[in-house]
């Protein structure tokens, strides 16, 4: 009995020493393809779903719900990493942006594996209507950032419409 339960406890700790090997084989490849991702501003492979809020600032005692959909569609979802992925890296030399104490709306998208893990997510300040910029503005370009936490500055016109009219929202 002794001896079964000796082996017992070893092939449990050579599962533990395999496993732990193997995650740590792995840890080096999922930090690279983070790293990856940050650099390229690129939303990683894998995305089932996103999730697109559009929160409204308080406006004295009156606070607007925020608008929430989860978009699965894979045309919707494709067309929503395509935009990401065309974003170009924020270059900000010497431009100095105006302190500016606007409340707007801030549109996030996350973007979800099918187990629901969070691959990448982005946040822009948005206007409502139509006449607006963002993100395509270097004082309020669209924060990039992989699960993994790490950010990016990106600008670009498409993004924030495209969510809008994904979502029935009018925001530019």
């Amino acid at each position: 009995m002794q001896v079964r339960r000796t082996l017992s406890i070893l092939a449990l700790a050579l599962l533990v020493t395999a496993g732990s090997a193997a995650a740590a084989a792995v840890a080096p490849a999922a930090a690279a393809r983070t790293r990856a991702a940050v650099q390229s501003g690129r939303v990683p492979r894998g995305v089932k779903r996103v999730t697109v809020t559009v929160t409204y600032p308080e406006l004295g005692k009156a606070m607007r719900a925020p608008l929430v959909r989860v978009l699965t569609s894979p045309s919707e979802v494709r067309a929503l990493v395509t935009a990401v992925d065309r974003l170009k890296p924020l270059n900000r030399h010497g431009i100095m942006c105006p302190v500016l104490l606007v409340d707007r709306p801030v549109l996030r998208l996350v973007f979800s594996s099918g187990s629901g893990a969070t691959l990448a997510q982005v946040r822009v300040s948005v206007s409502i209507g139509t006449g607006g910029d963002s993100g395509a503005n270097i004082c309020f370009p669209v924060m990039f950032q992989t699960g993994a936490g790490a950010q990016r500055s990106l600008v670009g016109k498409a993004l924030v419409p495209l969510a809008g009219r994904l979502i029935g929202a009018v925001i530019s």
